[in-house]
C-alpha cells in the first residue's frame, strides 16, 4: 500500500455480509457454479438519526453505494429491497437486502485435478471509487453458508466457512489510471471427491496399462501378434485421454490425472517399441535373455511409478518456513563450517484455534507440532523458541518462532577454489515422514539476509539474495522432508593471487633461465631445476593447508601441478641434451629450439589458465546477478501480496486478479443501462 493510499479516508463505509443459501452445479469445464445468495449491506445515514422506521420511505433521495455483483453471468432471480434500522444510540442505518440466484464465474486451478480444492467466490464492487466508499465485512452479522442445501455433494465436499478478502482495482474505462475501486470477495471452499475419477478412470487405466505385460506371453517369434495387442492397448489409452479432456476446460497445463494417463500411454509405447526392437536380435538365446530382462525392468519401473503417484496424491500437512540471517561469520574452508545467528518462523494451519478469543493464552503442547529441527547444526551457543497464534481472516495458524546461534556444517564444493562461491545452508527437517509433512518456503514473507551483518568480510563477500530448495532424506523409518534455506558467499581471491599464483608464476618462469647455463654443465642446470621443483612442492603443500582433504583437484591444484610438470619437463630436457655433447652444433641448435618451444608452452598455459579463470568469474557473476533479480522480484511480489487480507492463499491471487481485470466490462454495462434509464 502506498502513502497515498494510507491518506485516503472514505466518506462512506458499507458493511456487507453474504449468506450462501444454496450451491449447485459446479461445472469444471465451463468454470462456473450456480448459487442462491443473500447479500445484506448497511451504511450510515446521519440525516435520519433518531428518526422512526418507515416502510414507505423513498430511499432514492439518499446516498446509495451502487453495489454490483461482479462475477455473475446470468440471473433467474434478483430481488432488492431496503429498510431503515436504528442502533442502540439512535444511529440510522440504511439496510439493503438482496436475494440473487444465478450463475457465477470462477477461474479454477486444476493442477491437482481430481484431488483439487476450489474457491467459490462472490465478488462485490461499486461504481464509487475508494475515496468515496469502503466495503468491509460486517463484523456483527457474520457471513455463513448452509451446507445442508449443497446439491453437488456426490462430487464435492463443502467446507463450512466463509472468508472475505479486500482488494482495490483500477479501471481502464474511467479515463484515469489513478481511479481505484473497492472490491470485497466472499468465498467458501469446495474439495472435490476424487472417488469417481479413481474408480472409473485411474483404476481402469492402471488395469489397461498393466495388460502390456501380457504381451510378453506371446511368442517373441510372432512380433505381429505382440504389436497388434500393444497397438490396441495404446489406442485404448488415447480414448481414455479424450474422456478425461471432456471433464476439463481447455487449459494450458497438465493436471495430475493428465500426467498419469500420459505416463500409461508412454509406458505402452515403450513396450510396443521393445517388441519391435527384440526382433532385430538374431541370436535366439540372447533374444530370450534380453526379453526377460526388459520384462523385469518394465515391471519394476511400472511398480515404482504407481507407488510414487499414489504417494504424492496423499494429503500432507504444509508448514511454511521463513528464515532471517541475522549474522554470519567465520566461514572455515578447512573445517567446512560457518558460524551463524539465525531467526526462523514456521507456521501451520490449526483449525482448533479458529474460535480463539483475542489475547487468550495457548499451550502449544496441546496441539499438533511438526517437530522442526536444524539438521546441520554442529554446536549451539544460544537457543530460544516460543509459540504464537496468528489469525488471518478467521483462519488460525500456530506459529513457532526461534532464535538460534551456533555453528553449522556445510559441505563445500572446491573445484573452482580459490575463485569459488559457497552456499551457506541452514537445513530444516522433521522427525515426521514426508507422507505426513511438507516443508515449504514462506512466499508471503520470504526469507531475508542482512549483507551488512557479515563480519568476516576480509575473505568473503555475502551475496544479497536467499534461495531455498526442498528435498527428502532417508532415515531408518523412511524419508523425512528437507528444506534448505541458503545464502551465498563468494570468496575474495586476491590473497591467493598475490601470495600463491603470482609467486608460482614467477617460480614457474625461472626454469627458462636455466638455459643460460652452459649446456655442457648439466649438473648446474639440474641443480637449479631441482631447487625450483622443491619450491613448487612447498607451495603445493601451502595451498593444501587452506582446503580440507578432498579426493579431487581444485583449480589452484591444477595450476600448481602444471607449473611443477613444466619444471619437470625442463629438467628432463637438460638430461637429454647432455647426451649430444659430441656434436656441439646439433646440441646448440636443439637447445635453442627447446628453449623457444618451452617459452611458447609456458605462455600458452598461462594464457589458458587466465582465460579459464576469467570465464568462470564472468559466468559466476552472471548467475549471481540472475538469482539476485529473481530474489528481488519475489520480494516485490510478496510486498504486493501483503496488501491482500488472506496472504495464506497467495497462489490463488492470480486467479482473483484475472477475474477483477475484466470487471470493468460489467461495470460499464451497468453504467450505460442506468444512464439510458
Amino acid at each position: 500500500m502506498t502513502d497515498q493510499d494510507k491518506k485516503i479516508t472514505p466518506k462512506h463505509t458499507v458493511q456487507t455480509r453474504v449468506v450462501f443459501l444454496k450451491l449447485s452445479d459446479i461445472d469444471t469445464v465451463k468454470e462456473q457454479f450456480a448459487a442462491d445468495v443473500f447479500i445484506e449491506s448497511r451504511w450510515r445515514e446521519k440525516s435520519l438519526d433518531h428518526g422512526k422506521e418507515n416502510d414507505n420511505m423513498d430511499f432514492s433521495k439518499y446516498w446509495h453505494p451502487k453495489l454490483i455483483v461482479q462475477n455473475v453471468i446470468s440471473t433467474s432471480k434478483d430481488n432488492v429491497w431496503k429498510k431503515l434500522e436504528f442502533g442502540k444510540n439512535g444511529e440510522a442505518f440504511i439496510v439493503e437486502k438482496r436475494r440473487i440466484k444465478g450463475i457465477f464465474t470462477e477461474n479454477l486451478e486444476l493442477q491437482d485435478f481430481p484431488f483439487d480444492l476450489q474457491d467459490l467466490s462472490i465478488v462485490l464492487t461499486s461504481e464509487h471509487p475508494v475515496e468515496e466508499l469502503e466495503i468491509i465485512e460486517d463484523d456483527e452479522h457474520l457471513s455463513s453458508i448452509i451446507v445442508s442445501c449443497f446439491v453437488d455433494e456426490q462430487e464435492w465436499e463443502l467446507r463450512e466457512f466463509v472468508e472475505s478478502e479486500i482488494r482495490k482495482v483500477s479501471k481502464e474505462f474511467t479515463g484515469s489510471k489513478n481511479v481505484v475501486y473497492p472490491f470485497l470477495v466472499f468465498k467458501t471452499l469446495a474439495m472435490r471427491r476424487a472417488g469417481f475419477f479413481v474408480w472409473n478412470i485411474i483404476l481402469i487405466m492402471t488395469i489397461i496399462s498393466s495388460l502390456s505385460f501380457a504381451t510378453f506371453a506371446v511368442n517373441r517369434n510372432l512380433p505381429q501378434n505382440r504389436l497388434q495387442l500393444a497397438f490396441t492397448l495404446t489406442l485404448t489409452g488415447v480414448t481414455f485421454r479424450f474422456v478425461t479432456n471432456q471433464q476439463l476446460p481447455k487449459i494450458s497445463y497438465l493436471t495430475r490425472l493428465d500426467k498419469y494417463i500420459l505416463y500409461c500411454m508412454v509406458f505402452n509405447y515403450l513396450v510396443t517399441t521393445w517388441h519391435a526392437i527384440v526382433t532385430l536380435i538374431s541370436d535366439d538365446d540372447a533374444q530370450a535373455d534380453y526379453d526377460l530382462y526388459f520384462f523385469i525392468g518394465f515391471a519394476v519401473f511400472y511398480a515404482l511409478f504407481h507407488i510414487f503417484f499414489y504417494a504424492i496424491s496423499l494429503k500432507t500437512k504444509t508448514v511454511y518456513v521463513r528464515m532471517v540471517f541475522i549474522r554470519m561469520d567465520n566461514v572455515e574452508t578447512l573445517k567446512e563450517q560457518f558460524d551463524g545467528d539465525v531467526y526462523f518462523r514456521a507456521r501451520w494451519r490449526e483449525p482448533k484455534l479458529d474460535n480463539l478469543k483475542e489475547n487468550q493464552p495457548v499451550d502449544h503442547r496441546n496441539f499438533w507440532n511438526p517437530a522442526i529441527q536444524i539438521r546441520n547444526k554442529v554446536s549451539e551457543k544460544f537457543s530460544k523458541t516460543w509459540y504464537e497464534v496468528l489469525t488471518i481472516n478467521g483462519e488460525a495458524y500456530l506459529v513457532q518462532k526461534s532464535r538460534q546461534i551456533g555453528t553449522f556444517a556445510e559441505r563445500l564444493e572446491l573445484h573452482d577454489f580459490p575463485f569459488d562461491s559457497q552456499p551457506l545452508n541452514v537445513c530444516f527437517t522433521s522427525s515426521l515422514p514426508e507422507s505426513e509433512l511438507e516443508l515449504v518456503p514462506d512466499t508471503v514473507k520470504p526469507s531475508e539476509i542482512g549483507v551488512s551483518c557479515y563480519i568476516h568480510a576480509q575473505e568473503w563477500d555475502l551475496e544479497p539474495f536467499v534461495e531455498s530448495e526442498t528435498s527428502v532424506a532417508a532415515t531408518e523409518e523412511g524419508y523425512s522432508p528437507i528444506l534448505n534455506i541458503r545464502g551465498l558467499a563468494s570468496r575474495k581471491y586476491s590473497f591467493f593471487i598475490w601470495n600463491i599464483i603470482i609467486i608460482m608464476t614467477l617460480i614457474g618462469s625461472l626454469p627458462l633461465t636455466t638455459f643460460a647455463i652452459n649446456r655442457n654443465n648439466p649438473q648446474r642446470r639440474l641443480l637449479l631445476g631441482f631447487i625450483l621443483a622443491l619450491t613448487g612442492v612447498s607451495f603445493r603443500f601451502m595451498a593444501n593447508q587452506s582446503i580440507p582433504k578432498i579426493p579431487y583437484q581444485t583449480l589452484l591444484d591444477r595450476y600448481l601441478l602444471v607449473s611443477m610438470l613444466f619444471n619437470y619437463l625442463v629438467c628432463i630436457w637438460h638430461i637429454i641434451v647432455s647426451r649430444f655433447e659430441d656434436d656441439s652444433d646439433t646440441q646448440g641448435t636443439m637447445d635453442l629450439y627447446a628453449f623457444i618451444a618451452t617459452v611458447i608452452i609456458y605462455i600458452a598455459y598461462q594464457l589458458a589458465f587466465l582465460i579459464v579463470v576469467v570465464v568462470k568469474i564472468l559466468l559466476k557473476q552472471r548467475k549471481i546477478k540472475e538469482k539476485v533479480q529473481v530474489y528481488q522480484t519475489n520480494l516485490e511480489n510478496a510486498s504486493n501480496a501483503v496488501q491482500v487480507k488472506n496472504p495464506i492463499k497467495v497462489n490463488k491471487l492470480q486467479k482473483r486478479q484475472t477475474v477483477a481485470k475484466f470487471s470493468h466490462l460489467i461495470l460499464k454495462s451497468s453504467y450505460e443501462k442506468e444512464k439510458t434509464e
